[in-house]
């Protein structure tokens, strides 16, 4: 009887304990930091968790975040009438996966698979490097009047996750089990 109580206890206390280090950070908006700038070289890093960009615009601006897969929402605004267009592209450039420019006009929204890994997220305005299949359009891209705020919103994604266990966690779940085992034994030889 009184195994039973400490054996409730410990089975509870592992599995609060792997449930919180499994937990995901909590979600963070991000300032851009002077100037994003228009090329890989110069997108600024997101932090994990990051679910709103804010930031000014002087020509295109780039962000470089990490998916964990799943499907991810964006969308945009802009102040004074500006007509948002919006990048998916993979952490080279090299690759345009994602686009939209009016949805509703005038900003943008957009829903997207991405596995995990890394991947450029920009913003610009229409019709400045419109649908641009590389990210190298935006580097010689200098019509833009620039001076307007935006603010990207990333939803989080939903749909199929490749979530990896926490080695801690499981560590901590392994050695709750070991000592169940040892509870057990103990109580079979008294």
């Amino acid at each position: 009887m009184k195994f039973s109580g400490l054996k409730a206890a410990i089975t509870g206390a592992v599995l609060a304990v792997s449930a919180s280090l499994a937990a995901p950070a909590s979600a963070t908006p991000y300032t851009e930091v002077g100037d994003a700038g228009s090329t890989v070289a110069t997108a600024q890093l997101l932090p994990g968790g990051t679910t709103q960009i804010f930031g000014t615009n002087s020509t295109s601006d780039f962000y470089l975040f990490a998916s964990l897969g799943g499907v991810y929402g964006f969308n945009t605004y802009g102040t004074g009438f500006v007509d948002t267009m919006l990048f998916i592209y993979n952490d080279t450039g090299t690759s345009l996966l994602a686009f939209n420019d009016d949805n509703p006009y005038p900003n943008s929204a957009l829903s997207v698979f991405l596995a995990a890994g890394n991947y450029l997220v920009g913003i610009d305005q229409y019709s400045h490097c419109y649908s641009a299949g590389d990210i190298s359009c935006f580097a010689s891209d200098g019509s833009d009047p620039g001076g307007w705020s935006y603010v990207i919103n990333i939803s989080t994604p939903t749909g199929p996750v490749d979530e990896v266990p926490v080695p801690g966690a499981l560590a901590l779940l392994g050695l709750g089990l070991l000592g169940l085992g040892g509870l057990r034994r103990n109580r079979k030889a008294a």
